[in-house]
């Protein structure tokens, strides 16, 4: 199997083969936009000393850390560097793919799915464990000829199982133990936040000027996009609009029309949903919703 050099080379080729694919990365790429695309990932950090923003959670990545994200989690990088070396491994796996592979006493979608929302997305690897994760990454990229697809379907569910109990014994380590710092979310950020973003959350389809959110939380809007900023390391109409596009993906899988999926998400312009679609998404939405089909 070969890896990918690139992120978006890694998104493209799991949905192009409906099945999985590998990035491994050393660096990034600026300006990085919040990520919107529809797969399940995991991201393997090998270095550390950034900020990973998923949904609420604002991480201190450190080296050895896993991270479980699922198609609907708005996720993004802060604290960037382009000189920065920074090595990780991210393995998109294609939501449909991944479902064929479950049976009845094994749900291998479980990690992506059923997250302890306490816990959040973050496993803290031990050097065991990481050296464990590595074997089969590097598995995968051992086979090609006859039989490969065979053989990297087979050890890609050895490697999801192995994912599944890591995750089900780390949440079973840490019943009863809340100190989420351990996990190294930053809490400073996170409270500071949170009611605002879970304020955007449950209101995205209705009007969310900067006027109209400064007033609810009475504060001037040059200061709520201040810490708005500092916290996430994205803008106000940044956050909304993927949480809109999030939603209008959904709701084009489900079978809405182009046009329900926009009114539905909360965009009150049609041709700026489509430009601000296929911006984030890479095609435009009718194309989208033919994948879910």
């Amino acid at each position: 199997m070969q890896f990918q050099s690139s992120y978006s080379d890694g998104f493209k080729a799991a949905i192009a083969s409906q099945s999985f694919s590998v990035a491994y990365l050393h660096r990034i790429r600026l300006p990085l936009n919040i990520d919107l695309l529809g797969c399940y990932k995991l991201f393997f950090f090998l270095t550390g000393k950034k900020k990973f923003h998923i949904d609420h959670f604002v991480y201190d990545v450190q080296p050895g850390d896993l991270f479980l994200v699922n198609q609907r989690e708005l996720h993004y990088l802060s604290q960037l560097d382009e000189e920065d070396d920074h090595e990780r491994v991210v393995i998109f796996i294609h939501p449909d793919y991944l479902k064929n592979l479950c049976t009845d006493q094994t749900d291998l979608c479980s990690c992506f799915t059923h997250k302890d929302e306490q816990w959040g997305h973050c496993l803290k690897l031990s050097p065991k464990e990481q050296e464990r994760l590595m074997h089969f990454v590097h598995k995968l990229s051992g086979y090609s000829g006859f039989g490969e697809d065979i053989i990297t379907q087979s050890v890609f569910s050895e490697l999801m199982v192995y994912v599944n109990r890591t995750h089900q014994n780390h949440c079973l380590q840490n019943q009863g133990d809340h100190d989420i710092t351990a996990l190294g979310v930053d809490l400073s950020q996170s409270r500071l936040i949170s009611p605002i973003l879970s304020y955007i959350d449950s209101h995205i389809t209705e009007d969310l000027s900067l006027e109209q959110l400064s007033g609810q939380f009475f504060l001037t809007t040059s200061y709520l996009c201040r810490i708005f900023k500092n916290g996430t390391g994205t803008t106000i109409h940044k956050y909304i609009t993927a949480k809109r596009i999030t939603l209008a993906k959904d709701l084009l899988t489900r079978g809405y029309s182009v046009t329900d999926a926009c009114n539905l998400s909360g965009f009150k312009d049609y041709n700026g949903f489509l430009r601000s679609f296929v911006n984030a998404v890479g095609m435009p939405p009718k194309k989208y919703a033919q994948f879910g089909e």
